[in-house]
């Protein structure tokens, strides 16, 4: 989807031609100086697990939490790379049940050299107690 450019444009993606996974993407606007991101669009599935609607907000205007940080640093980490990256997230949420969860976030540009939108999809996998919660960590690694 790139064709010649270095970072594919937001206008080369047709979300209708993702419908099957819609409720699980969030476009997601880079702002500079200082950096933040600000959801455009939030999924119904992202917004139903997280419990809160982000469209039209800022991440980190959202409700402090140790998996809001991972998420804004793996933004982060895909805006400063200028390149796609995955992560497995475990999201430990005040009140359990856990939930475990794997992220894909694209960077985008309108010409193609600065990212300046992302494009993230979710999937969660399984929720579980605190006490059933498997020792893995979270992760984030870049797709070459």
């Amino acid at each position: 989807m790139r064709r010649h450019r270095r970072i594919p444009r937001r206008a080369d993606f047709d979300p209708a031609a993702l419908s099957y996974i819609l409720g699980r993407l969030s476009l997601v606007e880079v702002w500079r100086d200082p950096l933040r991101f600000k959801a455009r669009v939030h999924g119904t599935n992202l917004a139903h697990h997280l419990g809160i609607e982000l469209t039209g907000k800022f991440f980190d205007d959202a409700p402090k939490s140790k998996y809001l940080g991972e998420v804004i640093a793996h933004f982060a980490d895909v805006t400063t790379h200028e390149r796609p990256s995955f992560a497995w997230l475990i999201n430990e949420a005040a009140h359990p049940p856990i939930m475990e969860n794997e992220s894909l976030v694209l960077p985008l540009s309108h010409d193609g050299d600065r990212v300046d939108f992302l494009l993230a999809g979710v999937v969660h996998h399984r929720q579980f107690s605190l006490a059933e919660m498997p020792h893995v960590y979270n992760r984030i690694a870049p797709l070459e």
